[in-house]
């Protein structure tokens, strides 16, 4: 869930959003009644989700980085219609030990501004 590449400091509607986390192979969990991704718009003292990898504007990447190893890059092309404010985009990981246990874990990039 280490954040590998965080996102700029802010962007703007149109502009892609592209973050990279230390992952695990999604095929761990299918996430059937969950998702993988979230990008997430402050309120307040509280965040709110605006999109998940159900929506067009966001792709995940999987990608093998070595012996047990995984690379996830998720990226949001910000729509025209989304308000001005502070985001952040969440991965939901699950790893698999040798003994086939799977566990959770969550990744989060720091907030950034959309105008």
């Amino acid at each position: 869930g280490a954040v590998l590449s965080a996102p700029r400091a802010g962007y703007h509607r149109g502009d892609q959003v592209a973050v990279t986390f230390a992952g695990a192979n999604p095929n761990n969990d299918l996430h059937r009644e969950s998702t993988y991704l979230a990008v997430e718009r402050a309120e307040g003292d509280d965040w709110r989700r605006i999109a998940d990898d159900g929506d067009w504007e966001t792709k995940l990447h999987w990608k093998k980085a070595g012996r047990g190893r995984s690379r996830i890059t998720i990226t949001w092309d910000i729509p025209d219609g989304v308000e001005a404010g502070d985001y952040r985009i969440r991965y939901f990981g699950d790893s698999l030990d040798a003994a086939g246990a799977v566990t959770p874990f969550i990744g989060t990039t720091q907030s950034f501004a959309v105008t």
